[in-house]
């Protein structure tokens, strides 16, 4: 079998466009170094994180958008949280369009549904313990104070029905309104 090449051709000590995707990592921000990376030794900015990935080296966009997240001093930004993602619109030279790494804020997690204890098998009564439900038994003196009530509170012209107990039809001119 045969070498994987693209293997060789993304590594890297630095986070690269191919260790993540769209979607991003979250990570925590455990501070922030120069290191010295390409042919020419440039001395660049690196982010280094808590959690067990290569450190991310900052271009000038990237720095921009942690300025504004956490403010100026690099210090406050020691145990931050960000969003580093693959952005595939990158160009280089303002040109070629090779995609790269963004930073962003990330993004809050939905909360924990809330934790309830399972009911016990006591919190359920059994058959024998169950109460039938009680009805409402009304006295006949109690049935029509209701029945007056429901006179009183019915519709304005309950009292003018035709025989099959129809409200009278309106036209337009007998609308009090």
């Amino acid at each position: 079998m045969g070498f994987d090449m693209n293997q060789v051709a993304t590594a890297s000590e630095f986070l690269t466009k191919e260790d993540t995707d769209f979607n991003g990592m979250n990570l925590t921000i455990r501070n922030v170094t120069q290191e010295e990376v390409g042919q020419e030794k440039d001395r660049k900015f690196a982010l280094h994180f808590h959690e067990p990935v290569k450190a991310m080296i900052l271009n000038v966009t990237n720095i921009k958008i942690l300025v504004a997240l956490f403010g100026p001093d690099s210090d406050g930004w020691i145990n931050q949280r960000a969003c580093i993602y693959a952005d595939p619109t990158i160009s280089f030279g303002g040109q070629v369009v090779v995609g790269g790494l963004r930073v962003r804020p990330c993004q809050a997690p939905p909360p924990p549904p809330p934790q309830q204890p399972a009911p016990s098998p006591s919190a359920f009564p059994s058959p024998q313990q169950q109460q039938p439900q009680q009805r409402t038994i009304y006295s006949p003196e109690q049935q029509n104070t209701i029945a007056q009530a429901g006179q009183v509170f019915g519709s304005p012209q309950q009292d003018q029905v035709d025989q099959q107990g129809r409200p009278p039809i309106t036209t337009g001119n007998d609308v009090p309104f």
